[in-house]
């Protein structure tokens, strides 16, 4: 019996007239589920968006949808199937709707149909750049073309929204279709801006010139946004992150107090999530990957433990709505696995050593030294953990867990993440900076000899 899925339009197992099999890129589960020709989908997108045109009053995204979510799952599609067919959607647009090239006079609904279509590839780009930038992606694949090829939409969707344009229609009745067409076009504009931002912020090595051209765009949509209330709540709280988030990586980038920026980037990064959470739910693909950036960043900032709880409640939402296979669930999986991993230095050579267990003998099993993060060629050592210091590095962070204080004793057994490291003892002894993870206990953090703790290597639960 022949096991290859099925094409859920056609039914046929074999490629289609591109030389494509079925394929499957989105949420759909188990072995033959969700499966389909990239011909059928667009045949099937180009019909529903037809049917939705034909009506006199739509809502936009009625009219994109069909390119974007898969009818099976309702989740979105994602990797190069999205960017196909973001593509494959201005294609049809431009082809049903789009001007003669005899320059016939512009159709207001059949050429915003077409800026529809160009909106919704510029965001799937974005999405999809954006998605590039998680931890366990970034730097891998090179995006230059796909930001390019971005920028250039955004371009010609400017340029349309300023061609179609009426100064007089603003000073129509509110009421009026004139006036309502000029807010809509203003929508297309601050829509355009807020993605160039976007998509300029996602630059592999940004700089003080390219972060301050993103505030700039940003800044744009958020005025358009305030004249013509083109955005909902959620939208707007977006773009006044995007634009904090950007003004906070400017700061550090110009030597302006690291503290305060690195602090203004973890607080936007978990409104950013929480903001997700509450318009799209916790669970979709979009507040996930969301949800992973935000766990980066808490990981960055020493916030070890945290990032470690989030990840892996991201991992188990991923994991039962979009299934083992899915690329975010992925994502999530190989993140755990690095958040998992503890580290200490060896405090005579200096070298950063990754922890394994403890032995029933109370003696640490490490492997390394570590020179790079790839390394996988280190020897493998037992010691006395007297000998090493549980390492406190921004991304090699390692929780831990107090034991044998005799002087605050109800810190004994509590779980805490090292902050820093600091020579304030009385004896002139290095303590660790430890930061509980129970705020209620007193004190919440605390200065702790590494010899009062131990590796913490599975987080108990909460």
């Amino acid at each position: 019996m022949n096991s290859d899925p099925c094409c859920y339009f056609c039914l046929g197992e074999e490629a289609d007239e591109g030389g494509t099999l079925p394929l499957r890129d989105c949420s759909c589960r188990g072995d033959s589920a969700g499966f389909a020709h990239f011909a059928c989908i667009v045949k099937y997108a180009e019909q529903k968006s037809r049917e939705v045109a034909d009506k006199e009053d739509f809502p936009s995204h009625a009219f994109s949808e069909p390119w974007d979510t898969c009818p099976n799952c309702k989740q979105p599609y994602s990797n190069q199937l999205s960017l196909d067919l973001s593509s494959a959607f201005v294609s049809f647009a431009e082809t049903a709707y789009g001007r003669s090239p005899d320059g016939d006079k512009i159709q207001i609904n059949d050429e915003m149909r077409v800026m529809w279509a160009m909106e919704s590839q510029v965001k799937g780009i974005v999405q999809f750049v954006g998605e590039q930038q998680s931890p366990d992606k970034r730097g891998v694949l090179d995006t230059t073309a796909l930001r390019m090829e971005c920028q250039d939409v955004i371009k010609k969707l400017l340029s349309k929204t300023n061609e179609m344009k009426v100064p007089q229609w603003i000073h129509a009745p509110e009421t009026s279709t004139e006036c309502r067409l000029y807010k809509s076009l203003c929508t297309f504009e601050a829509v355009a801006y807020n993605l160039w931002s976007a998509i300029v912020f996602y630059e592999d090595d940004r700089t003080v010139g390219s972060l301050k051209t993103s505030i700039a765009y940003a800044e744009k949509a958020r005025d358009i946004n305030k004249s013509f209330r083109c955005f909902s709540d959620r939208q707007s709280h977006a773009i006044e992150h995007l634009i904090a988030t950007a003004t906070a990586h400017l700061a550090r980038l110009k030597g302006s107090d690291s503290k305060m920026s690195e602090a203004a980037l973890l607080n936007n990064s978990k409104a950013v999530y929480e903001h997700q959470i509450a318009a799209l739910g916790a669970t979709s693909v979009a507040t996930i990957n969301v949800g992973l950036a935000y766990a980066g960043r808490l990981k960055h900032e020493k916030h070890d433990i945290e990032a470690e709880r989030l990840i892996t409640k991201l991992l188990a939402d991923s994991r039962r709505v979009h299934g083992p296979e899915h690329n975010v669930t992925v994502c999530a999986e190989k993140l755990l696995d690095d958040y998992k991993q503890r580290y200490v230095m060896c405090i005579k050579s200096k070298q950063m050593y990754q922890a394994l267990r403890y032995e029933s003998s109370g003696e640490l099993v490490i492997k390394g030294p570590v020179l790079k993060p790839e390394d996988k060629d280190e020897k493998i050592l037992k010691v006395d953990p007297k000998f090493v210091v549980p390492f406190w590095a921004a991304m090699y962070g390692c929780p831990v867990m107090c034991h044998g204080l005799v002087g605050a004793p109800q810190l004994n057994g509590k779980l805490g993440d090292i902050r820093d490291i600091s020579s304030k003892g009385k004896d002139g002894e290095i303590r660790l900076e430890v930061h509980f993870e129970d705020k209620s206990l007193k004190p919440s953090m605390a200065l702790i000899k590494h010899v009062n703790l131990k590796v913490a290597f599975d987080l108990p639960h909460e």
